[in-house]
């Protein structure tokens, strides 16, 4: 039962349908769960709370998950993303930031994830650059950004079988099948990107990233928020011409 609850929220919430996403974690949670139960479901419903821009009620439910525990890397992603948006804690979400990337490179180390890891690894950064921001840490805010585009490009190369050096990654994204790399993953790394990229105010490249998360999320949360993002730009989420985007 809970299991359906998790996947019909999870589905909700990755249609850009947070609401109701909400309503089926909110009702697992008045289930007798296990603690690292309860944990998938608060973070669950702390990331639905977040996309509503619930944030004060999005930190308290992630504040409950870190409680219990989260050896994922998941609550302390989330409580980063949220304390990033509400733009009042920066130091806390640096650590957060750091802390939720050693988590989950451990386990995606182990599990043999080198292209996973790589990708968490750049949502990691484009994290750090914008906490570093908010500190008016702007070169070491330009440095993260940096990071992250190369972990962006290293993610797609590992999952290149031709061994090409200094290949375009919009080429390595549109020519690569979605076999080992999970769209998911790819449209939020590279949202995600565009995000850290526009605040650095560095609009021309933020719209190369932004297209990669519209065109790998097709329908989805991502899709729509990179859509937003191009629209705030003023410019159009696709185009005819091959997109470069800068290392």
């Amino acid at each position: 039962m809970t299991y359906a609850l998790r996947r019909k929220g999870l589905d909700a919430v990755l249609a850009g349908r947070p609401l109701e996403g909400e309503g089926f974690f909110r009702t697992a949670l008045e289930e007798e769960l296990s603690d690292s139960e309860r944990v998938r479901f608060l973070v669950c419903l702390g990331d639905a709370l977040i996309d509503e821009g619930l944030y004060d009620e999005a930190e308290q439910q992630l504040g409950h998950a870190l409680e219990l525990g989260d050896a994922t890397g998941s609550a302390q992603g989330s409580m980063a993303d949220v304390l990033l948006l509400k733009g009042n804690d920066p130091e806390r979400a640096l650590r957060m930031a750091e802390q939720s990337f050693a988590l989950a490179e451990d386990r995606g180390t182990r599990e043999g994830h080198e292209t996973l890891v790589n990708l968490r690894g750049a949502r990691m950064w484009t994290r750090k650059a914008q906490a570093l921001l908010l500190m008016h840490r702007r070169d070491e805010a330009e440095e993260a950004a940096q990071n992250a585009v190369a972990l962006a490009v290293e993610a797609h190369a590992c999952d290149r079988e031709a061994d090409e050096v200094g290949v375009d990654l919009a080429e390595l994204v549109s020519t690569v099948p979605v076999r080992r790399l999970e769209s998911l993953a790819i449209a939020a790394t590279h949202w995600r990107i565009g995000t850290a990229l526009a605040a650095l105010d560095h609009k021309d490249r933020a719209v190369e990233h932004f297209r990669i998360a519209w065109n790998a999320d097709r329908g989805g949360k991502y899709r729509l928020l990179a859509e937003k993002a191009l629209d705030r730009i003023g410019t159009p989420a696709a185009r005819s011409d091959a997109s470069r985007v800068s290392r």
